[in-house]
């Protein structure tokens, strides 16, 4: 009897040892250290990742709280994360499931947690997400998959709803991923153009993918589609006709100018893709010339009416179809003939 009741009398004293010690040795995790996104750092990614680093001291933390907030105290959170601890390691990065407002100040913290307690959070930092990206652009012409384009292309696209453009990059290659080193068009052009004519000619008789990339300070949207078009033979469009389209269309003059300008054309063969006129039994060719703004949009028809072969000009002054007077700035002008588009550029200045 006496045995026994020294045994349970050893059993507890042994369990209050281990009670004791628990209670001796058992500690809280202490305050964690932030690393990214770095205190009153700009233009921080609106998709951010955040990264800290436990502290050495103190216990394991099991888990973290992430408070991100508008409000400098981390009252009414956008983001109040529960982050388990499932790696033996000193830095912790976790990526938020939601996106943050962009061009927003944030407050941020973390606080370490464990069975025996939980540490303070670590001292508040501050961040400001960037602008958002803008958003991809729908590809207007050429058309996807466009055959019997001319070697001069215009290439015209639209903004879509999104952040702000900056500029856009343009991109032409024979390769059906047109990225750079594959392009052999690599420019960019200000974010107020919405259209771009080639200076110098594409290859005929080839396939080639174009795309555009628009750009702000937040960076780049490469998720954006890429659309195929074949160019045409300009010489040998049948055994009996040759033309030089690039001498179908002279450069204007002046260039700059204001407050008109003067832009020659030539109608080389009038057997090819032509009608009489009614008022002549001479052969004609029906020729058009378009003015656009550098949105593409069509601003004058400067010229739609038959032409017999020779050289031939016309004068804008500078208007629209209604008269008014444009703005200065950047324009195009093309001129259509025999199923042939050649563009060129010109400047208006006040």
């Amino acid at each position: 009897m006496v045995r026994e009741e020294y045994m349970r009398i050893k059993l507890l004293l042994f369990m209050l040892l281990v009670l004791l010690s628990m209670i001796l040795f058992a500690e809280a995790p202490e305050i964690v250290v932030l690393y990214y996104p770095q205190n009153e750092m700009t233009g921080v990614f609106y998709q951010n990742p955040f990264l800290w680093r436990r502290n050495e001291k103190g216990g394991t933390p099991t888990h973290f709280q992430l408070l991100v907030s508008i409000n400098e105290n981390l009252t009414e959170p956008d983001l109040d994360e529960t982050i388990q601890n499932t790696e033996e390691s000193y830095f912790y990065y976790y990526s938020a499931h939601k996106d943050l407002k962009t061009n927003t100040k944030f407050y941020w913290s973390v606080k370490a947690i464990n069975d025996d307690g939980a540490s303070e959070f670590a001292p508040i930092w501050s961040f400001t997400t960037c602008k958002m990206l803008p958003a991809s652009v729908t590809l207007i012409t050429p058309e996807q998959g466009a055959i019997n384009v001319s070697p001069y292309p215009t290439l015209r696209w639209s903004k879509n709803d999104g952040g702000p453009v900056t500029s856009y990059q343009i991109l032409i290659s024979e390769y059906a991923n047109p990225l750079p080193p594959n392009a052999i068009l690599n420019t960019s052009v200000d974010s107020s153009a919405l259209i771009y004519v080639l200076e110098r000619p594409l290859i005929q008789n080839t396939k080639y993918f174009w795309k555009i990339i628009p750009t702000n300070e937040s960076g780049t949207n490469l998720n954006c589609l890429v659309f195929s078009f074949t160019t045409r033979n300009e010489t040998s469009i049948n055994d009996d006709t040759s033309l030089n389209i690039t001498e179908n269309l002279v450069q204007n003059f002046p260039n700059p100018f204001n407050p008109e300008t003067t832009i020659q054309f030539e109608v080389q063969n009038t057997e090819f893709g032509i009608y009489p006129s009614k008022s002549s039994s001479k052969a004609f060719q029906r020729v058009t010339i378009d003015i656009f703004n550098i949105k593409g949009q069509r601003v004058r028809t400067l010229v739609n009416d038959e032409f017999e072969h020779g050289k031939h000009s016309v004068v804008w002054n500078g208007t629209d179809d209604k008269g008014d007077s444009v703005n200065s700035g950047i324009y195009f002008y093309r001129m259509n003939s025999a199923g042939f588009s050649v563009t060129k550029k010109m400047m208006m200045i006040k």
